[in-house]
Protein backbone atom coordinates (compact mmCIF):
# COMPACT_ATOMS: atom_id res chain seq x y z
CA UNK A 1 0.00 0.00 0.00
CA UNK A 2 2.85 2.09 0.04
CA UNK A 3 2.17 4.62 -3.39
CA UNK A 4 -1.19 5.39 -1.48
CA UNK A 5 0.02 5.73 2.16
CA UNK A 6 2.73 8.46 0.08
CA UNK A 7 -0.27 9.93 -2.09
CA UNK A 8 -2.49 10.51 1.04
CA UNK A 9 0.13 10.76 4.29
CA UNK A 10 1.31 8.40 6.41
CA UNK A 11 -0.77 8.54 9.37
CA UNK A 12 -3.39 6.47 7.08
CA UNK A 13 -1.89 3.29 8.21
CA UNK A 14 -2.72 4.01 11.72
CA UNK A 15 -6.78 5.37 10.34
CA UNK A 16 -6.81 1.86 8.88
CA UNK A 17 -4.99 -0.24 11.16
CA UNK A 18 -2.05 -1.96 8.97
CA UNK A 19 0.35 -2.19 11.48
CA UNK A 20 1.50 1.18 12.60
CA UNK A 21 0.81 2.31 16.22
CA UNK A 22 -1.81 4.78 16.99
CA UNK A 23 0.03 8.57 16.75
CA UNK A 24 -1.51 9.13 20.07
CA UNK A 25 1.67 6.62 21.05
CA UNK A 26 3.84 7.55 18.82
CA UNK A 27 3.44 11.30 20.03
CA UNK A 28 4.52 10.44 23.82
CA UNK A 29 7.49 12.11 25.73
CA UNK A 30 10.55 9.94 25.81
CA UNK A 31 10.76 8.65 29.51
CA UNK A 32 13.00 10.76 31.52
CA UNK A 33 16.63 9.52 31.23
CA UNK A 34 15.78 7.15 28.74
CA UNK A 35 16.05 6.98 24.76
CA UNK A 36 12.65 5.00 24.28
CA UNK A 37 11.66 7.41 21.09
CA UNK A 38 14.43 7.45 19.38
CA UNK A 39 14.32 6.95 15.70
CA UNK A 40 10.56 7.18 15.93
CA UNK A 41 8.21 10.24 14.95
CA UNK A 42 4.78 11.32 14.99
CA UNK A 43 2.26 10.14 12.19
CA UNK A 44 -0.52 12.56 13.16
CA UNK A 45 -2.46 14.64 15.69
CA UNK A 46 -4.60 12.16 17.59
CA UNK A 47 -7.55 13.45 19.44
CA UNK A 48 -10.47 12.31 21.76
CA UNK A 49 -13.07 13.97 19.58
CA UNK A 50 -16.78 14.19 21.29
CA UNK A 51 -19.17 11.87 18.86
CA UNK A 52 -21.61 14.96 18.37
CA UNK A 53 -19.17 16.71 17.13
CA UNK A 54 -18.15 14.30 14.31
CA UNK A 55 -20.54 14.19 11.02
CA UNK A 56 -20.06 11.48 8.25
CA UNK A 57 -18.87 12.66 4.67
CA UNK A 58 -21.78 12.87 2.70
CA UNK A 59 -19.80 11.83 -0.57
CA UNK A 60 -19.00 8.30 1.16
CA UNK A 61 -19.70 5.87 -1.39
CA UNK A 62 -20.73 3.68 1.49
CA UNK A 63 -24.26 3.39 2.05
CA UNK A 64 -25.61 0.51 3.78
CA UNK A 65 -25.25 -0.55 7.62
CA UNK A 66 -26.24 -3.36 8.92
CA UNK A 67 -27.91 -2.27 12.84
CA UNK A 68 -26.47 -5.99 13.73
CA UNK A 69 -23.16 -5.21 12.65
CA UNK A 70 -23.19 -1.85 14.39
CA UNK A 71 -24.14 -2.94 17.62
CA UNK A 72 -21.52 -6.06 17.94
CA UNK A 73 -18.72 -3.15 16.58
CA UNK A 74 -20.13 -0.57 19.26
CA UNK A 75 -20.52 -3.59 21.91
CA UNK A 76 -16.90 -4.55 21.60
CA UNK A 77 -15.64 -0.82 21.38
CA UNK A 78 -17.26 -0.29 25.04
CA UNK A 79 -15.97 -3.25 26.59
CA UNK A 80 -12.18 -3.68 25.11
CA UNK A 81 -11.83 0.44 24.00
CA UNK A 82 -10.71 1.80 20.52
CA UNK A 83 -8.29 -0.99 18.97
CA UNK A 84 -7.82 1.55 15.83
CA UNK A 85 -8.47 5.35 15.64
CA UNK A 86 -10.89 6.79 13.14
CA UNK A 87 -9.33 9.86 10.45
CA UNK A 88 -11.26 13.30 10.69
CA UNK A 89 -10.44 16.65 8.29
CA UNK A 90 -11.34 19.94 10.09
CA UNK A 91 -14.30 21.61 9.17
CA UNK A 92 -13.83 24.91 11.00
CA UNK A 93 -16.56 26.78 8.98
CA UNK A 94 -19.24 24.25 11.19
CA UNK A 95 -16.95 24.08 13.95
CA UNK A 96 -17.27 20.21 13.81
CA UNK A 97 -14.62 17.54 11.86
CA UNK A 98 -16.01 15.45 9.09
CA UNK A 99 -15.17 11.69 8.87
CA UNK A 100 -12.76 10.59 6.54
CA UNK A 101 -11.98 6.92 7.05
CA UNK A 102 -13.75 5.36 9.87
CA UNK A 103 -17.42 5.38 9.43
CA UNK A 104 -18.66 2.18 10.87
CA UNK A 105 -16.69 2.98 14.02
CA UNK A 106 -18.57 6.30 14.85
CA UNK A 107 -22.24 4.66 13.58
CA UNK A 108 -21.30 2.32 16.03
CA UNK A 109 -20.12 4.62 19.25
CA UNK A 110 -23.18 6.75 18.42
CA UNK A 111 -25.48 3.88 18.96
CA UNK A 112 -23.87 2.43 22.42
CA UNK A 113 -23.78 5.88 23.32
CA UNK A 114 -20.35 6.53 23.42
CA UNK A 115 -19.01 10.08 24.25
CA UNK A 116 -15.97 10.25 22.87
CA UNK A 117 -13.73 8.94 19.87
CA UNK A 118 -10.37 8.66 18.85
CA UNK A 119 -9.29 10.06 15.93
CA UNK A 120 -6.43 10.83 13.71
CA UNK A 121 -7.01 14.62 12.29
CA UNK A 122 -6.15 16.01 8.77
CA UNK A 123 -5.12 19.66 8.81
CA UNK A 124 -4.34 19.51 5.31
CA UNK A 125 -6.98 20.26 2.47
CA UNK A 126 -7.95 16.87 0.46
CA UNK A 127 -9.08 16.23 -2.56
CA UNK A 128 -12.04 15.09 -3.18
CA UNK A 129 -10.27 12.37 -5.27
CA UNK A 130 -8.43 11.93 -2.36
CA UNK A 131 -10.82 11.41 -0.07
CA UNK A 132 -12.63 8.98 -2.06
CA UNK A 133 -9.72 6.58 -2.35
CA UNK A 134 -9.23 6.18 0.71
CA UNK A 135 -12.67 5.77 1.43
CA UNK A 136 -12.90 3.28 -1.45
CA UNK A 137 -9.39 1.35 0.04
CA UNK A 138 -11.24 1.05 3.53
CA UNK A 139 -13.92 -0.78 1.96
CA UNK A 140 -12.03 -2.82 0.20
CA UNK A 141 -10.02 -3.90 3.04
CA UNK A 142 -13.11 -4.66 5.61
CA UNK A 143 -13.32 -8.18 7.04
CA UNK A 144 -17.18 -8.00 7.61
CA UNK A 145 -17.67 -6.72 3.90
CA UNK A 146 -19.70 -8.38 1.43
CA UNK A 147 -18.67 -10.65 -1.34
CA UNK A 148 -20.74 -8.22 -3.97
CA UNK A 149 -19.49 -5.07 -1.82
CA UNK A 150 -16.32 -5.74 -2.08
CA UNK A 151 -16.43 -6.54 -6.01
CA UNK A 152 -18.07 -2.90 -6.85
CA UNK A 153 -15.17 -1.24 -4.42
CA UNK A 154 -12.52 -3.28 -6.32
CA UNK A 155 -14.41 -2.02 -9.56
CA UNK A 156 -15.05 1.60 -8.33
CA UNK A 157 -11.11 1.73 -7.49
CA UNK A 158 -10.24 0.39 -10.62
CA UNK A 159 -12.34 2.97 -12.45
CA UNK A 160 -11.47 6.08 -10.40
CA UNK A 161 -7.23 5.08 -10.32
CA UNK A 162 -7.02 3.56 -13.77
CA UNK A 163 -5.69 0.73 -12.19
CA UNK A 164 -5.89 -3.60 -12.98
CA UNK A 165 -7.39 -5.72 -11.13
CA UNK A 166 -3.31 -7.15 -10.40
CA UNK A 167 -2.82 -3.50 -9.75
CA UNK A 168 -5.49 -2.92 -6.88
CA UNK A 169 -4.49 -6.76 -5.49
CA UNK A 170 -0.76 -5.28 -5.19
CA UNK A 171 -1.87 -2.22 -3.85
CA UNK A 172 -4.07 -3.57 -1.29
CA UNK A 173 -1.96 -6.94 -0.60
CA UNK A 174 -3.90 -9.09 -1.79
CA UNK A 175 -3.89 -11.85 -3.84
CA UNK A 176 -4.86 -11.47 -7.61
CA UNK A 177 -6.96 -14.69 -7.43
CA UNK A 178 -8.80 -12.82 -4.84
CA UNK A 179 -9.29 -9.53 -6.41
CA UNK A 180 -10.38 -11.76 -9.89
CA UNK A 181 -12.74 -14.11 -8.40
CA UNK A 182 -14.61 -10.68 -7.00
CA UNK A 183 -14.52 -9.08 -10.10
CA UNK A 184 -15.76 -12.12 -11.74
CA UNK A 185 -19.56 -12.08 -9.70
CA UNK A 186 -20.28 -8.72 -11.19
CA UNK A 187 -20.56 -10.38 -14.63
CA UNK A 188 -23.49 -12.78 -13.05
CA UNK A 189 -27.14 -12.02 -13.43
CA UNK A 190 -29.18 -9.82 -10.84
CA UNK A 191 -30.41 -12.91 -9.11
CA UNK A 192 -27.20 -14.54 -8.68
CA UNK A 193 -25.30 -11.95 -6.94
CA UNK A 194 -28.54 -11.53 -4.79
CA UNK A 195 -27.48 -15.26 -3.79
CA UNK A 196 -24.13 -14.55 -2.88
CA UNK A 197 -25.04 -11.10 -1.09
CA UNK A 198 -27.19 -13.15 1.20
CA UNK A 199 -24.72 -15.88 1.74
CA UNK A 200 -27.01 -18.39 0.10
CA UNK A 201 -24.54 -19.14 -2.83
CA UNK A 202 -21.01 -19.17 -1.95
CA UNK A 203 -18.75 -16.94 -4.47
CA UNK A 204 -16.41 -19.20 -5.39
CA UNK A 205 -19.22 -21.71 -6.50
CA UNK A 206 -21.02 -18.89 -8.42
CA UNK A 207 -18.24 -17.80 -10.12
CA UNK A 208 -17.67 -21.07 -11.76
CA UNK A 209 -21.83 -19.93 -13.04
CA UNK A 210 -19.71 -17.92 -15.74
CA UNK A 211 -18.80 -21.32 -17.71
CA UNK A 212 -22.35 -21.48 -18.48
CA UNK A 213 -23.34 -19.16 -21.61
CA UNK A 214 -26.90 -18.30 -20.88
CA UNK A 215 -27.91 -15.63 -17.75
CA UNK A 216 -30.49 -17.15 -17.54
CA UNK A 217 -29.40 -20.93 -17.27
CA UNK A 218 -26.95 -19.04 -14.38
CA UNK A 219 -29.95 -18.12 -11.98
CA UNK A 220 -31.98 -21.72 -13.16
CA UNK A 221 -28.68 -22.83 -12.21
CA UNK A 222 -28.09 -21.54 -8.90
CA UNK A 223 -31.26 -21.63 -7.69
CA UNK A 224 -31.81 -25.12 -7.85
CA UNK A 225 -28.52 -25.54 -6.20
CA UNK A 226 -29.52 -23.74 -3.15
CA UNK A 227 -33.00 -24.77 -3.33
CA UNK A 228 -31.60 -28.47 -3.19
CA UNK A 229 -29.01 -27.76 -0.61
CA UNK A 230 -26.18 -29.11 -2.66
CA UNK A 231 -22.60 -29.36 -2.02
CA UNK A 232 -19.87 -28.10 -3.27
CA UNK A 233 -19.11 -31.80 -5.26
CA UNK A 234 -22.65 -31.68 -6.48
CA UNK A 235 -22.78 -28.26 -7.32
CA UNK A 236 -19.95 -28.26 -9.68
CA UNK A 237 -21.42 -31.36 -11.28
CA UNK A 238 -24.69 -30.01 -11.87
CA UNK A 239 -23.10 -26.80 -13.68
CA UNK A 240 -20.69 -29.00 -15.99
CA UNK A 241 -23.87 -30.68 -16.76
CA UNK A 242 -25.36 -27.11 -18.73
CA UNK A 243 -21.72 -25.41 -19.62
CA UNK A 244 -21.13 -26.32 -23.48
CA UNK A 245 -18.09 -28.70 -24.52
CA UNK A 246 -15.72 -27.00 -26.89
CA UNK A 247 -13.52 -28.45 -28.77
CA UNK A 248 -9.74 -27.68 -27.86
CA UNK A 249 -8.18 -26.60 -30.82
CA UNK A 250 -4.25 -25.07 -31.42
CA UNK A 251 -0.91 -25.17 -29.38
CA UNK A 252 -0.15 -26.85 -26.54
CA UNK A 253 2.11 -26.00 -23.83
CA UNK A 254 3.39 -28.37 -21.10
CA UNK A 255 4.83 -27.94 -17.82
CA UNK A 256 6.47 -30.80 -15.62
CA UNK A 257 5.42 -30.36 -12.07
CA UNK A 258 6.49 -32.79 -9.04
CA UNK A 259 3.82 -36.00 -9.59
CA UNK A 260 2.29 -35.15 -12.94
CA UNK A 261 2.16 -32.56 -15.81
CA UNK A 262 0.15 -29.30 -16.15
CA UNK A 263 -1.14 -28.66 -19.61
CA UNK A 264 -2.38 -25.65 -21.44
CA UNK A 265 -4.37 -26.18 -24.90
CA UNK A 266 -5.93 -23.59 -27.23
CA UNK A 267 -5.19 -20.81 -28.99
CA UNK A 268 -6.78 -18.12 -25.63
CA UNK A 269 -4.45 -19.06 -23.20
CA UNK A 270 -1.35 -19.73 -25.10
CA UNK A 271 -0.98 -16.18 -27.17
CA UNK A 272 1.73 -14.76 -25.38
CA UNK A 273 3.98 -15.20 -21.56
CA UNK A 274 1.32 -13.29 -19.82
CA UNK A 275 -1.74 -14.82 -21.03
CA UNK A 276 -0.28 -18.19 -19.83
CA UNK A 277 0.52 -16.39 -16.46
CA UNK A 278 -3.19 -15.85 -16.30
CA UNK A 279 -4.09 -18.89 -17.12
CA UNK A 280 -2.24 -21.06 -15.06
CA UNK A 281 -3.41 -18.48 -11.85
CA UNK A 282 -6.96 -18.98 -12.94
CA UNK A 283 -6.17 -23.16 -13.02
CA UNK A 284 -4.32 -22.88 -9.40
CA UNK A 285 -7.56 -20.84 -8.15
CA UNK A 286 -10.05 -23.64 -9.21
CA UNK A 287 -8.00 -26.29 -7.85
CA UNK A 288 -7.71 -24.52 -4.73
CA UNK A 289 -11.34 -23.90 -4.34
CA UNK A 290 -11.89 -27.30 -5.03
CA UNK A 291 -9.36 -28.60 -2.92
CA UNK A 292 -10.98 -25.91 0.26
CA UNK A 293 -14.55 -27.55 -0.70
CA UNK A 294 -13.15 -31.41 -0.19
CA UNK A 295 -12.71 -29.97 3.59
CA UNK A 296 -16.41 -29.71 4.44
CA UNK A 297 -18.60 -32.98 5.33
CA UNK A 298 -20.04 -34.67 2.54
CA UNK A 299 -23.75 -33.25 3.52
CA UNK A 300 -22.65 -29.57 3.41
CA UNK A 301 -24.72 -27.19 1.50
CA UNK A 302 -22.65 -25.05 -1.29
Amino acid sequence: MSKITDKLGGAMRASLGVGTPAAAEAQAPPAAGGNLYAGTRALGEARAIPVDRIVPDPDQPRREFEPEKLAELGLSIKRRGQLQPIRVREDKENDRFVIVAGERRWRAARMMEISTLDCLVVKRSMTDGEKLTLQLIENCVREDLKPIEQAHAFRTLMDREGWTAEQVAKELNLSPQTVGRALALLGLPGPVQELVETGSLPPSTAAELRSIDSPAKQAEVAARIVREGKNRDQALAEIRVHAPRRRVAGTQFTYEVTGGQVVLKGRGPCQDAAAKVRALREALAQAEDAAAGQGGEPGEAA
